[in-house]
This record gives structure tokens, C-alpha cells and sequence, in this order.
């Protein structure tokens, strides 16, 4: 302000202007530039952010997992707050079956924000996979007093009890995961396969049966029911049936070393060794 008044009794009646955008251009940058507000400087860095999350992700589903990992761990170095980050990283790792690698990305996701989606969900599945299954059951009951009625978690909890053998426990949690399911579950996790597994491990074929048939003709392309379906004809020694229940599981997944094991244990007992050496060989078995 003392500048222009000075400027204006030397320079009575003349723009300010030309001379102010003089001194712009001779003075130093500095002096001149406009300092960018606290909210460009936040949307530009959650801009920033975005990118490299978003490079990671398209790594990730290109199949470059160490490019995925070392951008993350690179963002997540400058940035260790972030949670979404880390849940994305512990997916690359479990996406591997690196399920020890997953478990600190997911933990700390699941500690900086429980309401990143999924964050703590992925942590209990997890915990599941590592056989930690009290730390597993523990986290699918805390998820459960936020959010009732999610058939993952009723489903996720059925899975760690029935690994605790707290069968009557587990049935009574994937009938209310199925209740709830609505048929959002991809083929492989619906609860009513997860319930007619426990049927199984509690030596009750028939039920299991009665379980599995109407998955698996509602879905014909979802393998694991079809195998679970071809476990329960054996066990029950319909062997036919389970021979299609089980050409129908690899049918649907042709690399399901499982039920190529269990085909081939069934045409050796039927003394038809080509197709039993046969399938042996597409389970990995020389």
C-alpha cells in the first residue's frame, strides 16, 4: 500500500497496472507466483495419490505383481496412513496364496480405517486361510455387531467354526448366511456348498445331498458343488452318480486336481486303469 501511494503522487493519473506487471517480470519468480491455496495443495496430492494407487491396481490385473508391490510399498513409504494401500497390497500378496505376506497389509488397513470396504473382512478371511481360526471367528463376531445381516460374515463365521468342530455352531451360521445370501456369493464361497461340506464332515451323506442338488442345478458351472455332490454319491457308493457329478466338476474347472484325484480313485476301483492313470496325470500325478 505505501508502494502505490508513492507510485501514485510520482505518477499522478496513470495505470498502476503496466508498471506492477513490470516489477512482476524483473523481480525474482518468487515474489510474484501466487502461492497455491491448502485445498489445491490437497486435491493435487489426492490426485497424486489416485495415480499411483490406480498404476498399481492396472499392474495388478496385468499380472505384474512385483511392479504391483514395489509401487505400493513406494507410495506406502511416503504416504503410510493410507489404508486403502495397504488393503490393495495385502490382495496382491493373498491374490499369490501369500497368505503370511497378506496378513500385515491387511491388519494395518483393517487397524488405520475399519471402514475401508472389505479391509477387515479380508483380514478374518485371511487369519481363516492361515488356520488362525479363533483370531478368524473373533473378527467375523466384531464384523457381525456392525452389520447383522452380511451373508459373508455369517458365512465367514460357519467356515471358522465348522474348522473348530462346532458343527451344530457353523450349521446354524450358513443357514442364516444362505437366508441372506440372495445369490450374491460367486459359485465357489455360497454357504449352502460351505453347508453340505459340513454334512459331509459329519458323516451325513444324504443331507448333504439335499443340500447340494439344488446349487448345482441352479448353477451347473459351479465346480465345487458338484465335487462336494460327487463325495456324498460315493460315500453313499453310487458310484455312477458321483462319476458324473464329478466329470461335470472338471468340466467346469478342468485344472480341479481334486476331483480328478477322486475320478481316478474311482475307475481304479472299477478296474478301468487307462482312465484312472489318466486322470491322475491331470491332477499332477505321474
Amino acid at each position: 500500500m505505501v508502494l502505490a501511494k508513492h507510485l501514485r503522487r510520482a505518477l499522478p493519473g496513470r495505470s498502476l497496472l503496466p508498471l506492477l506487471l513490470l516489477g512482476c517480470l524483473l523481480a525474482p519468480p518468487s515474489l510474484c507466483q501466487r502461492s497455491p491455496t491448502s485445498t489445491e495443495q490437497a486435491n493435487t496430492e489426492q490426485a497424486n495419490t489416485a495415480q499411483a494407487v490406480q498404476a498399481a491396481v492396472e499392474a495388478f490385473q496385468a499380472g505384474h505383481f512385483p511392479k504391483a508391490e514395489t509401487l505400493l510399498r513406494d507410495h506406502l513409504t511416503r504416504h503410510p496412513r493410507h489404508a486403502h494401500a495397504w488393503k490393495i497390497l495385502g490382495v496382491v500378496h493373498a491374490s499369490q496364496g501369500q497368505h503370511d505376506l497378506a496378513s500385515q497389509p491387511f491388519a494395518r488397513a483393517c487397524e488405520l480405517d475399519a471402514k475401508e470396504p472389505d479391509a477387515c473382512y479380508y483380514l478374518a478371511r485371511n487369519h481363516y486361510l492361515r488356520n488362525r481360526f479363533d483370531d478368524a471367528l473373533t473378527l467375523f463376531d466384531r464384523l457381525l455387531r456392525s452389520a447383522r445381516n452380511d451373508w459373508r460374515f455369517l458365512n465367514g463365521r460357519g467356515l471358522a467354526l465348522l474348522a473348530l468342530g462346532r458343527y451344530q455352531e457353523a450349521e446354524s451360521a450358513f443357514r442364516q448366511a444362505i437366508a441372506r445370501e440372495a445369490g450374491a456369493a460367486n459359485l465357489d464361497e455360497k454357504p449352502a456348498i460351505n453347508l453340505g461340506s459340513l454334512y459331509l464332515r459329519a458323516g451325513q451323506p444324504d443331507k448333504a445331498l439335499d443340500t447340494l442338488r439344488p446349487v448345482t442345478q441352479a448353477h451347473p458351472r459351479a465346480a465345487r458343488a458338484w465335487f462336494e455332490q460327487g463325495k456324498a454319491e460315493l460315500q453313499l457308493q453310487q458310484l455312477e452318480p458321483a462319476l458324473r457329478s464329478l466329470h461335470q466338476a472338471v468340466q467346469a474347472r478342468p485344472s480341479y486336481a481334486e476331483a480328478h484325484l477322486l475320478l481316478a480313485k474311482i475307475y481304479a476301483r472299477q478296474g478301468n486303469t487307462e482312465q484312472a492313470a489318466s486322470h491322475r496325470r491331470l491332477a499332477g500325478i505321474r
